[in-house]
């Protein structure tokens, strides 16, 4: 029997990711083999068992507005979790099969469970910790950090001091669990604390073991900060032609060229189009699931680019390319689909 239209039809890859973010939607992924027991409810939504840990019931609704909400009976917290994605993409998986979903009674006792969950969050009662799912703790540990890093501008530390409080911790991470560092350290705009950061930082390389040249590091700050003041100023030309000096001589912090790209994206789209592909071709070169979410994040805004210039063609040589050159690494293969603007449906 052919399945009513419930919304859920169009989704793609990047709907998926917008929704869920990376991780999550990798993990549920692997989690579609666990669902059982779908049933559609009255506004077009979907409901099942998904075995994780425990037995948990889940509900994955799409909006009027064509936004996705989630309600799960995990302990995880945070929506959405792995279940939801796991349950869309079942459902998507029997359309693909002409499989029918049956109806929810008014009675499943499911709906009472997802009810009873969301009351408790409006509560801000907080569900109790999983074992080992997956990966699950270390997601629930980075949440909490965030928190964490978003208490650090309240705190009693000089504005330098939080700045490089936040960059120490970051640096002691080994787990990747400050995820949001870099768009809480976005949040401080105080030109004259980066600078004691900076100079603070430029103390230390001067003070660690080991042979170099001298004035190296003094050389390359002073063009680093240079350089920001370019792209403060909007003064993109400048910022090119600092940029490739900087580069020949090698005295610039990797990090300053997704600045640079971003600053020039509208003016020299080309140069940004050849830094976000050398910083994802580096993500991908280090085989690590994680880097190869920071690798999409670059092929993302080269996709823009590419469309906003009319250029998909080599977005789409781009992709087969990559797609060719590690067609073993799964991982890759996965997030490389996300950014595909195919139904998923259709793939």
């Amino acid at each position: 029997m052919a399945q009513e239209e419930s919304g859920f039809e169009q989704l793609t890859w990047e709907h998926l990711t917008s929704w869920a973010g990376t991780k999550i939607l990798t993990r549920g992924k692997s989690y579609k083999q666990q669902v059982s027991d779908l049933r559609r409810i009255h506004d077009g939504g979907i409901l099942a068992w998904v075995q994780g840990t425990k037995r948990y019931a889940t509900l994955v609704k799409r909006e009027s507005s064509g936004t996705l909400s989630a309600m799960c009976s995990c302990p995880y917290g945070w929506s959405p979790c792995k279940h939801s994605v796991a349950v869309v993409l079942a459902y998507l998986d029997s359309m693909k099969k002409n499989q029918d979903v049956p109806d929810a009674s008014k009675n499943d006792r499911r709906l009472k469970l997802v009810s009873d969950i969301s009351s408790q969050a409006g509560a801000g009662v907080v569900g109790e910790d999983e074992d080992d799912d997956d990966g699950e703790t270390g997601t629930q540990i980075t949440e909490c950090m965030e928190v964490v890093l978003q208490a650090v501008p309240g705190s009693s530390l000089s504005l330098w001091d939080q700045i490089l409080w936040i960059v120490d911790t970051q640096l002691l991470d080994e787990y990747g669990l400050l995820d949001g560092s870099e768009k809480c350290l976005a949040r401080f705009k105080d030109r004259k604390a980066w600078s004691l950061v900076a100079d603070t930082l430029l103390q230390r390389l001067e003070n660690m073991p080991g042979e170099r040249k001298k004035n190296d590091f003094p050389i390359g700050y002073r063009r680093e900060k240079i350089m920001y003041w370019a792209i403060d100023e909007n003064d993109n030309d400048s910022v090119i032609r600092r940029y490739d000096l900087a580069k020949q001589a090698r005295y610039f912090d990797i990090s300053i060229r997704n600045e640079v790209a971003d600053a020039v994206k509208d003016s020299h789209p080309d140069v940004s189009l050849e830094i976000w592909k050398n910083m994802a071709e580096e993500q991908i070169r280090l085989v690590k699931p994680a880097a190869y979410e920071v690798a999409a994040t670059y092929l993302r805004k080269m996709r823009d680019m590419y469309k906003k210039t009319h250029r998909m063609a080599e977005w789409t040589a781009l992709i087969n390319g990559i797609r060719a050159a590690h067609k073993p690494k799964r991982s890759l293969m996965q997030i490389l689909d996300t950014l595909e603007a195919k139904r998923i449906l259709d793939t």
